[in-house]
Order: structure tokens, then sequence, then C-alpha cells
């Protein structure tokens, strides 16, 4: 499963190495957390694209680690630390992901039990 464009591009945003500093792991967190609540209005599908994040972190492929260093300017396969940041944010993504749909469930919910 690929990962959706729109996150690709988001990633570049919010990830760009010349917004971040690699080794301060709070500040990649706080910039994942920002992709995450920027791509939930831009994906339409936040399930697949969980999906597709996950199956990257089990198994990552060239093409998408490519689109995802071209998108950063970061070569996020350049050693063991940068593989690790890359595997910490994007596993700060999908838990922000996670978080968000269950808040636009709950909302969802509260809304319709409202009507």
């Amino acid at each position: 499963m690929a990962i959706d464009p729109a996150f690709i591009r988001s990633f570049g945003v919010w990830l760009n190495a010349d917004a971040i500093d690699l080794c301060d792991r709070s500040d990649l967190l706080r910039q994942a957390e920002s992709c995450a609540i920027a791509v939930h209005d831009e994906v339409s599908d936040l399930e697949s694209l969980i999906l597709a994040l996950t199956e990257y972190l089990a198994n990552p492929t060239l093409e998408e680690s490519s689109e995802l260093m071209e998108s950063s300017n970061m070569d996020w396969m350049a050693g063991e630390e940068e593989q690790q940041a890359l595997r910490d944010v994007l596993g700060a993504i999908i838990h922000h992901l996670r978080e968000i749909q269950v808040a636009v469930r709950l909302r969802n919910r509260d809304t319709s039990t409202r009507s």
C-alpha cells in the first residue's frame, strides 16, 4: 500500500531538514504532531494512511524512503541515528492520527446523539 502523496507533501513541510534539529527529540515529536494535524485536513482516508505508514515501518521500501527523503531534504537513511529518528517520527505521527480519529468519532457521536 502506497503512502498518500498528500502525506508526503505535509511531511516535507513539517519535517524539512531546514526546519528541524535531528538531535532535538522534543522538536522532532512536536513537528510530527503538527504534521499529523495538517495531514488530517488533507487526507480523506486516515485509516489507509495509518495502515500504509505502519506497513512502511515494518517493511520500508526504497521508493517510499526516497519520497520521504526528497520531500524533507533529509537523508533519513544516512545512518542508524537518522533511521531511528524516522521510525520515531512516523510512530508519533501514527499515534497522533489515531488520537485524531478517536476525537473525530467522539465528536461525531456526540453531534448525532444531540440531533
